[in-house]
Formats: C-alpha cells, structure tokens, sequence
C-alpha cells in the first residue's frame, strides 16, 4: 500500500473577518497553530468531516471541542483562547478599518485630520514612525507618539513625546511636518552619532553610495558642501530623499484581552488607511 500524502489547507488572510472564513480556512487557520495546539490528526480531520466554517467556529465552547471533536482539555482551551482573540481581533478591526460606502475626496495633507474626525485614529492610539533612509547609510528612525487628545472643532490631534526625559505635548497639523521634525531632531543626531564614531568612513560610505546609486549628482554637491559647510549640515541638506509620511507612519492599538493574558495589537500603515477612504485626486 502506497504513502497518502495530506496537503496542508491554506490559512486564511490575516485581515479576513472569522465569520467570513470557509471550511478550508478554518481547517488552515488550525493547522498553521497546531505548534501550538497539538491536535491529533484524527481531531483535524473530525473538524473537517463536520465541514466547520468561520461561524461555526466562533461558536465553539470547550464542553463542543471536548464532546463532539473528542478534543482533550488542554488543547480545547488552547483553541477557545486563539478564537476569543481573533472575535476582539475582529472587533477593532470592525471599528477601524471597515471600507466606507462612498469614499471622500481629501485635499493633501488633511488625511489626519479626517481619519481623525471618522474615527479611526483616537484618543489613546498611538502614531508610529518607522523608516530606514537608505541614502543616510541605511540609517533607522522609529518613534512612537501617543495620542492623548483630539480637537473636536478642527480635528487636530495631539500627541505626547518624550525629549531627553522631558515629556512634550504637541499639535499635529500634518504628517509631512511630523516626519521633518523628527528629520530636523532624531536624524540629525545618528549623523552627528555616526560622524563622532569614524567621520571618514562615514563618509566614505555616503560618497561610495551616491557615485554607484544615484544619477542626480549627489556625489559632487555633497564634495561642495563639505568644503563650505560642516559635515553634519551638508551631510543632512545634500542627501535628503523624498518624503512619504504616509507610508512611514502607521496607527498602532494596543487592546487589552480580558480573557487571555496577552493584548491584541493592530498596527496598520496610514496609506492603507488612506486607500481605504480617500479618493485619489
């Protein structure tokens, strides 16, 4: 008798709602887990016989896992606590990330204020910076900002930081602004970080990339500015990129489980966001 060979069920999207999931999702989604669940095969394919959907699923108690699944306890509380996470999962995203009817025309540089004034970014959420500027020697940026109020009238957030220990309220008008004062603040100090660490590498490093990666004559005018300017201002002045907040911010929930002890988290970039709820002009 020759081997049977079973193929593992893709599990579903990670953004894809439980009650959406199909029998083959549910039989994936338990699969991709069972490192941590430890389901027999026998248990795997009674779930599959019954043809449990993402409804069925969300249904589940421990007494049907053991009773009707033959699922021994642990393992059965094991699934309960996966399916409890993935309802609140499935709440906040609900709540934050649900595709509006009619999408709306938002002039450039007002999408905070908007996702703000729809409810998508709050009070108590958090903006997170992340970026890697590859023409500052793949120099890594990443902030967190809480957001501790809202203006109701104009729809302008707040947001707390923390600068050498002190803790500093301020307004945000826009992410682009955003994005230049942590360029003018936290950028500026990995170059003078890196230039105090072995100035000459360092810039050897910048020259060696712009001659090889850029065709707009970074290398000469970076060669100018050193011999007018100090090495920190030419360095920050001649390799600035683009700027894409949208794509370098992301809003982050951070929400208590009250029925595991590990939160939920949700971090989703603000162009998804934007995607989801603008019109493109």
């Amino acid at each position: 008798m020759g081997l049977i060979y079973r193929i593992m069920a893709n599990p579903p999207p990670n953004d894809k709602l439980a009650k959406q999931w199909t029998s083959d999702e549910v039989i994936g989604f338990l699969e991709s887990k069972n490192d941590v669940l430890s389901l027999d095969q026998a248990n795997i394919d009674k779930i599959r016989e019954e043809d449990v959907d993402g409804e069925m699923l969300l249904r589940w108690t421990v007494d049907i896992l053991m009773n009707v699944f033959e699922i021994k306890y642990k393992p059965a509380n094991k699934i309960m606590k996966l399916v409890e996470e993935k309802k609140l999962s499935d709440s906040l995203q609900s709540m934050h990330v649900s595709t509006p009817e009619r999408k709306k025309i938002v002039p450039q540089g007002k999408e905070l204020h908007e996702l703000c004034k729809i409810g998508v970014l709050r009070v108590g959420d958090e903006l997170c910076f992340f970026k890697k500027y590859i023409t500052y020697m793949g120099i890594v940026i990443n902030r967190r900002f809480k957001v501790i109020e809202v203006n109701k009238n104009t729809w302008v957030p707040t947001i707390k930081e923390n600068d050498r220990g002190t803790e500093i309220h301020m307004q945000v008008n826009s992410l682009g602004v955003l994005e230049r004062k942590i360029m003018d603040q936290d950028l500026k100090q990995e170059i003078e970080n890196h230039l105090s660490g072995g100035r000459e590498n360092f810039i050897k490093g910048l020259q060696e990339y712009n001659q090889t990666k850029d065709t707009t004559g970074r290398y000469k005018r970076l060669d100018d500015a050193l011999k007018t300017q100090s090495a920190l201002d030419a360095i920050f002045q001649v390799q600035q990129a683009e700027l894409h907040p949208e794509r370098n911010f992301s809003i982050y929930i951070n929400y208590p489980n009250p029925n595991t002890d590990r939160d939920i988290a949700i971090n989703t970039k603000i162009s998804d966001y934007i995607d989801k709820y603008f019109k493109k002009t």
